[in-house]
């Protein structure tokens, strides 16, 4: 016989399962992006590109929590894109250009802040191509782009972000982050640096400093850009600090630019 914990048991992780997969605020607009309505009245765009193999879900709590602790950015709505399956993107998986669509059927709004994680530097790479190639100049020429500790580009078609590109967006930041008391940077600190140095007239760089995440491998410093307090101080654990933000372990806005 099965008793009524164990009947608890079940239906709690059966929730709880379907909550990471399902986030009621969220529409899905195709295979891997989420969309939001936030406040019609406003005006600016959020679109996050999670890292490496991370969920949809947990990238729609990142963006969720980022709006929740930055009402200055003032915004309409927001796109949530998973993580690539490969590191590199090696797959083109993500519908992307169903978000170029998206953007495009609504109301060109003042401001189009992009955020990518370390791997969604390719995927987001790969929807400014789609971008280009589709001649949406007017939404290139809204966006602010925020390199989270990733890349240039890869071998991968269309995940390098090209003088072409970086010539119409906005504005580009390369950020890494430095944790003070391990002395320890996030591992692609070189690569934001280069990125720099490639299109100076474009792209600023943006340190964050920290002395108190308690990291003591690159890999936890490298997720200080999404949570300030990561989960695993000896690597990174991907799911619950995208979708475990919390007042001790806040999400990272002090990089944004108002």
């Amino acid at each position: 016989m099965i008793n009524r914990s164990t009947l608890l048991f079940c239906f709690y992780s059966t929730f709880f399962s379907f909550a990471q997969e399902n986030n009621q605020n969220f529409e899905s607009i195709s295979k891997g992006i989420g969309y939001h309505l936030i406040d019609s009245t406003q005006q600016n765009t959020l679109i996050c590109f999670g890292g490496w193999s991370t969920q949809k879900a947990w990238v729609e709590n990142w963006a969720q929590e980022i709006n929740k602790a930055k009402s200055s950015l003032q915004l309409k709505e927001m796109y949530a894109v998973k993580g690539p399956d490969d590191v590199y993107y090696k797959d083109d998986e993500i519908a992307l250009h169903s978000l170029t669509n998206h953007l495009r059927s609504g109301t060109i709004n003042n401001k189009i802040i992009v955020l990518a994680h370390s791997s969604g530097s390719f995927v987001a790479h790969k929807f400014f191509h789609d971008l280009a190639e589709n001649k949406a100049t007017e939404l290139l020429n809204k966006i602010e782009y925020y390199n989270l500790d990733g890349a240039i580009g890869s071998d991968t078609p269309k995940t390098t972000i090209t003088s072409n590109i970086a010539g119409q967006l906005h504005a580009i930041y390369a950020v890494y982050a430095i944790e003070d008391q391990s002395n320890q940077r996030s591992p692609n600190t070189e690569e934001m640096k280069k990125m720099v140095l490639l299109y100076p007239d474009k792209v600023s760089s943006i340190v964050l400093r920290s002395k108190n995440s308690g990291c003591i491998d690159p890999w936890c410093v490298h997720e200080i850009l999404i949570n300030a307090v990561p989960y695993n101080k000896n690597g990174f654990d991907l799911e619950n600090d995208y979708l475990q933000l919390n007042e001790e372990h806040p999400v990272t806005t002090q990089y944004l630019q108002d």
